[in-house]
């Protein structure tokens, strides 16, 4: 199991090397490793990595250019699954559900998102509810089908948060991105 973990950690820092590092700094982490010095083995990777942001900037600098080219093509089909009608059949506890997912959650994402060095605007994205979370209230009922009559009561406040959310979400997401323009 040891030999295992060591394998891992070895194999983690090298993917962590960036092609401008040296091959010292691999051989001093594998060396310290050898003589159990786990601590000065791990600081020495930690300090690479917030060196280099990003593992490979060259990567990074590939892959920006096609994300704005996928966008349209999930977001379609992530919409496309979308029923307005569940916001009726829910009622307000599921429009409420979904007004403190985006509030709640996102003041507590916005807080971390700034917190790791954010700007606020990726907490506040990401405060929604998820189109695939509807299935979760099946899912537990299958694993436990005491839950079943829960399930039938959760799935259409989740699906109503999800359609409160898809609506909230980037207007939050609008609000904070216009925060920081004025700052």
């Amino acid at each position: 199991m040891k030999r295992l973990l060591r394998i891992l950690f070895l194999l983690l820092f090298g993917a962590a090397c960036t092609t401008e590092q040296s091959d010292d700094v691999m051989q001093k982490v594998v060396l310290l490793h050898k003589n159990g010095d786990f601590s000065r083995a791990e600081s020495l990777i930690t300090v690479n990595l917030e060196h280099n942001k990003n593992l490979d900037q060259e990567m990074r600098h590939f892959l920006v250019k096609g994300g704005p080219v996928l966008i349209p093509f999930f977001a379609f089909s992530l919409g496309a699954g979308i029923e307005l009608g569940s916001l009726v059949k829910a009622g307000l506890p599921g429009i409420l559900l979904g007004i403190l997912t985006t509030f709640i959650g996102g003041f507590f994402n916005i807080l971390s998102d700034k917190a790791t060095g954010g700007s606020g605007v990726a907490g506040a994205a990401a405060s929604s509810t998820a189109g695939n979370a509807v299935a979760t209230p099946h899912a537990m009922a299958l694993a436990d089908p005491s839950m079943s009559a829960l399930a039938s009561l959760a799935t259409p406040l989740v699906a109503a948060s999800t359609v409160t959310t898809a609506i909230l979400t980037p207007l939050l997401t609008w609000m904070v991105q216009r925060m920081n323009w004025k700052k």
